[in-house]
């Protein structure tokens, strides 16, 4: 997930005993971790059930584990352990930076080759924009996503009108 953004996920305890529990959380630990959604303690009857959520907004690049410690009369200590994964944007690299077509006779075709490379993690293109129409790109399909190291090859054509 990427370092700034978040993701929540639902989580569900269940008293699969036979008498009323009353559950409290010591603490959610990890960098990163919270919840919500619930009141402490949280009491559930027999065979009830209560969802509440678990968000991962990581802060830095890399592995992030957690934990959340619940206490209750039966179980007096569980740790629910918690993982994630903080990644930085992607980057996009295009290579040549310059398309040099030289000299083109009017009306005839010259094309030349690129290449579009996701560095660190996958990176989407939505759009790609000529700066004049008599070049044309083909060879990819917009939008895309490029994997983390894979490398898209595209090829400009220019036709001079005059």
């Amino acid at each position: 997930m990427l370092v700034g953004s978040s993701s929540t996920q639902p989580m569900t305890v269940i008293n699969a005993g036979s008498t009323t529990e009353s559950i409290g959380m010591g603490q959610v630990g990890g960098p990163g971790y919270s919840v919500s959604g619930v009141t402490l303690p949280l009491i559930l009857e027999a065979g009830q059930s209560f969802t509440f959520s678990v968000t991962f907004a990581p802060k830095a690049v890399g592995a992030s584990l957690g934990s959340i410690l619940a206490t209750s009369p039966l179980n007096p200590t569980l740790t629910i352990p918690l993982s994630g994964s903080g990644s930085a944007a992607g980057q996009l690299t295009v290579s040549p930076v310059t398309i040099n077509f030289g000299n083109v006779t009017v009306g005839q075709n010259s094309n030349q080759t690129g290449q579009l490379t996701a560095t660190t993690s996958s990176v989407t293109v939505s759009s790609a924009t000529m700066s004049n129409p008599v070049f044309v790109l083909s060879g990819v399909t917009l939008p895309m996503t490029i994997a983390a190291g894979q490398t898209v090859y595209f090829t400009v054509t220019v036709t001079p009108q005059g």
